[in-house]
Protein backbone atom coordinates (compact mmCIF):
# COMPACT_ATOMS: atom_id res chain seq x y z
CA UNK A 1 0.00 0.00 0.00
CA UNK A 2 0.85 3.40 -0.55
CA UNK A 3 1.24 5.62 3.09
CA UNK A 4 1.62 9.33 3.19
CA UNK A 5 3.37 10.70 6.13
CA UNK A 6 3.02 14.13 6.67
CA UNK A 7 2.69 17.58 9.36
CA UNK A 8 5.51 18.82 11.16
CA UNK A 9 7.91 16.44 10.49
CA UNK A 10 11.28 18.71 11.36
CA UNK A 11 12.41 15.92 13.94
CA UNK A 12 11.49 12.98 12.50
CA UNK A 13 13.72 10.31 11.05
CA UNK A 14 13.77 7.34 8.70
CA UNK A 15 13.43 5.10 11.80
CA UNK A 16 9.47 5.84 11.14
CA UNK A 17 9.62 4.01 8.14
CA UNK A 18 12.28 1.68 8.72
CA UNK A 19 9.51 -0.94 8.75
CA UNK A 20 7.00 0.36 6.52
CA UNK A 21 8.86 0.68 3.85
CA UNK A 22 9.98 -2.69 3.76
CA UNK A 23 6.45 -3.62 3.23
CA UNK A 24 4.92 -0.63 1.43
CA UNK A 25 5.56 2.04 -0.45
CA UNK A 26 5.94 5.62 2.07
CA UNK A 27 5.99 8.90 0.96
CA UNK A 28 7.22 12.34 3.14
CA UNK A 29 5.40 15.50 2.93
CA UNK A 30 5.97 18.82 5.06
CA UNK A 31 7.53 22.47 4.51
CA UNK A 32 9.62 21.71 7.35
CA UNK A 33 11.57 18.57 6.44
CA UNK A 34 14.84 17.25 7.19
CA UNK A 35 16.22 15.63 3.60
CA UNK A 36 19.17 14.26 5.27
CA UNK A 37 17.86 12.65 8.80
CA UNK A 38 15.17 10.53 6.05
CA UNK A 39 17.98 9.01 3.99
CA UNK A 40 18.46 8.66 0.52
CA UNK A 41 15.80 6.34 -0.70
CA UNK A 42 12.49 8.07 1.04
CA UNK A 43 10.43 9.71 -1.32
CA UNK A 44 10.08 13.24 0.17
CA UNK A 45 8.20 16.39 -0.94
CA UNK A 46 9.14 20.31 0.59
CA UNK A 47 5.70 20.97 0.74
CA UNK A 48 2.93 21.46 3.48
CA UNK A 49 -1.17 20.18 3.24
CA UNK A 50 -1.76 23.85 2.70
CA UNK A 51 -0.08 24.47 -0.23
CA UNK A 52 -1.16 23.28 -3.85
CA UNK A 53 1.83 20.72 -4.59
CA UNK A 54 0.36 18.93 -1.41
CA UNK A 55 -2.59 18.13 -3.74
CA UNK A 56 -0.51 16.97 -6.72
CA UNK A 57 1.03 14.24 -4.32
CA UNK A 58 -2.32 13.07 -4.20
CA UNK A 59 -2.63 13.13 -7.63
CA UNK A 60 0.71 11.10 -8.57
CA UNK A 61 0.04 8.05 -5.66
CA UNK A 62 -3.16 6.43 -4.58
CA UNK A 63 -2.70 6.69 -0.41
CA UNK A 64 -4.53 3.75 1.38
CA UNK A 65 -3.16 5.65 4.48
CA UNK A 66 -2.23 9.13 5.98
CA UNK A 67 0.02 9.83 9.14
CA UNK A 68 0.03 13.08 10.50
CA UNK A 69 2.39 14.32 13.24
CA UNK A 70 1.35 16.86 14.97
CA UNK A 71 3.52 20.37 16.57
CA UNK A 72 5.72 19.09 19.20
CA UNK A 73 4.88 20.56 22.46
CA UNK A 74 8.85 21.48 23.19
CA UNK A 75 9.31 22.14 19.70
CA UNK A 76 9.87 25.82 20.78
CA UNK A 77 8.12 26.92 17.59
CA UNK A 78 5.21 29.32 17.50
CA UNK A 79 1.98 28.42 16.54
CA UNK A 80 2.11 27.87 12.85
CA UNK A 81 -1.62 27.21 11.13
CA UNK A 82 -1.15 23.44 12.28
CA UNK A 83 -5.07 23.57 12.35
CA UNK A 84 -5.98 25.25 8.72
CA UNK A 85 -3.10 21.77 8.14
CA UNK A 86 -4.91 19.32 9.38
CA UNK A 87 -8.36 20.50 7.98
CA UNK A 88 -6.87 20.74 4.38
CA UNK A 89 -5.11 17.13 5.19
CA UNK A 90 -8.52 15.84 6.03
CA UNK A 91 -10.24 17.22 2.89
CA UNK A 92 -8.06 15.78 0.35
CA UNK A 93 -8.13 12.70 2.46
CA UNK A 94 -12.35 13.03 2.14
CA UNK A 95 -11.83 14.14 -1.89
CA UNK A 96 -9.24 11.27 -2.83
CA UNK A 97 -10.71 8.16 -1.08
CA UNK A 98 -7.93 7.67 1.54
CA UNK A 99 -10.02 7.20 4.44
CA UNK A 100 -7.53 5.71 7.27
CA UNK A 101 -5.37 8.33 9.01
CA UNK A 102 -3.52 8.29 11.80
CA UNK A 103 -3.53 11.56 13.90
CA UNK A 104 -0.05 11.30 16.04
CA UNK A 105 0.17 14.22 18.74
CA UNK A 106 1.54 14.39 22.26
CA UNK A 107 0.12 13.23 25.28
CA UNK A 108 -0.83 16.35 27.03
CA UNK A 109 -1.23 15.81 30.74
CA UNK A 110 0.47 17.74 34.18
CA UNK A 111 1.84 15.80 36.86
CA UNK A 112 -1.43 15.82 38.18
CA UNK A 113 -3.18 14.00 35.39
CA UNK A 114 -5.38 16.73 34.15
CA UNK A 115 -5.16 18.95 30.54
CA UNK A 116 -1.96 21.18 30.73
CA UNK A 117 -2.92 24.54 30.53
CA UNK A 118 -0.79 26.10 27.65
CA UNK A 119 -2.04 27.03 23.70
CA UNK A 120 -0.77 24.05 22.39
CA UNK A 121 -3.86 21.90 24.80
CA UNK A 122 -6.14 24.57 22.95
CA UNK A 123 -4.51 23.46 19.68
CA UNK A 124 -4.91 19.59 20.36
CA UNK A 125 -8.67 19.88 21.54
CA UNK A 126 -9.56 21.77 18.52
CA UNK A 127 -7.65 19.52 16.29
CA UNK A 128 -9.04 16.56 18.06
CA UNK A 129 -12.71 18.16 17.46
CA UNK A 130 -12.04 18.38 13.86
CA UNK A 131 -11.28 15.03 13.90
CA UNK A 132 -14.53 14.29 15.27
CA UNK A 133 -16.49 15.91 12.56
CA UNK A 134 -14.80 14.79 9.96
CA UNK A 135 -14.95 10.96 11.95
CA UNK A 136 -18.73 11.23 12.21
CA UNK A 137 -19.69 13.30 9.41
CA UNK A 138 -17.33 12.32 6.77
CA UNK A 139 -17.45 8.62 7.18
CA UNK A 140 -13.67 8.85 7.55
CA UNK A 141 -11.44 5.96 9.64
CA UNK A 142 -9.28 7.96 12.22
CA UNK A 143 -6.70 6.62 14.88
CA UNK A 144 -5.67 9.50 17.53
CA UNK A 145 -2.75 8.46 19.01
CA UNK A 146 -0.95 10.05 21.77
CA UNK A 147 2.23 9.51 22.64
CA UNK A 148 4.82 10.19 24.87
CA UNK A 149 7.87 12.78 23.65
CA UNK A 150 9.50 11.20 20.65
CA UNK A 151 13.12 10.82 19.43
CA UNK A 152 15.11 9.80 16.62
CA UNK A 153 18.42 9.26 16.00
CA UNK A 154 20.69 12.16 14.70
CA UNK A 155 18.19 14.58 14.50
CA UNK A 156 18.27 17.73 17.25
CA UNK A 157 14.73 19.03 17.13
CA UNK A 158 13.29 16.74 19.49
CA UNK A 159 13.75 16.95 23.56
CA UNK A 160 16.13 14.21 23.84
CA UNK A 161 17.74 15.40 20.11
CA UNK A 162 18.34 19.27 21.78
CA UNK A 163 19.77 18.14 25.30
CA UNK A 164 22.14 15.63 23.05
CA UNK A 165 23.27 18.93 20.77
CA UNK A 166 23.21 21.48 23.59
CA UNK A 167 25.75 18.99 25.92
CA UNK A 168 28.10 18.75 22.94
CA UNK A 169 27.98 22.50 22.15
CA UNK A 170 27.81 23.98 25.50
CA UNK A 171 28.74 21.42 27.95
CA UNK A 172 25.11 21.73 29.90
CA UNK A 173 21.92 20.61 28.76
CA UNK A 174 19.06 22.82 29.84
CA UNK A 175 15.59 22.16 29.11
CA UNK A 176 12.07 23.90 28.89
CA UNK A 177 8.98 24.18 30.47
CA UNK A 178 8.50 23.51 34.54
CA UNK A 179 10.87 22.25 37.35
CA UNK A 180 8.15 19.30 38.37
CA UNK A 181 6.90 18.22 34.88
CA UNK A 182 7.32 15.08 34.70
CA UNK A 183 7.59 13.09 30.62
CA UNK A 184 7.54 9.81 29.05
CA UNK A 185 10.27 9.21 25.62
CA UNK A 186 9.10 7.38 22.74
CA UNK A 187 11.77 6.16 20.34
CA UNK A 188 10.86 6.49 16.13
CA UNK A 189 11.78 3.21 15.33
CA UNK A 190 9.21 1.30 18.16
CA UNK A 191 6.71 3.95 16.84
CA UNK A 192 7.65 3.02 13.67
CA UNK A 193 6.89 -0.96 14.24
CA UNK A 194 3.71 0.18 15.52
CA UNK A 195 2.41 1.88 12.32
CA UNK A 196 3.44 -0.71 10.37
CA UNK A 197 0.78 -3.22 12.44
CA UNK A 198 -2.37 -0.24 12.95
CA UNK A 199 -1.71 0.21 9.01
CA UNK A 200 -1.64 -3.57 8.03
CA UNK A 201 -4.26 -4.95 11.29
CA UNK A 202 -6.76 -1.93 10.53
Amino acid sequence: MNILITGRLASITEAVSEELSKRHKVVFASDDIQPEQLGKQANRFKASPSDTDFERIFHSYHFQVVVYFAQPIFSGDEYYGEYADLEHCLELCRIHECRRIIYIRPSVRSVSGGEQNNLFSVLYNASDLLISYYREKKNLSILTVETPVLYGYGESSSVVGDAIEQSKNTAAIRFRGREEQTLGYLSQKDLGELLLRMAENW
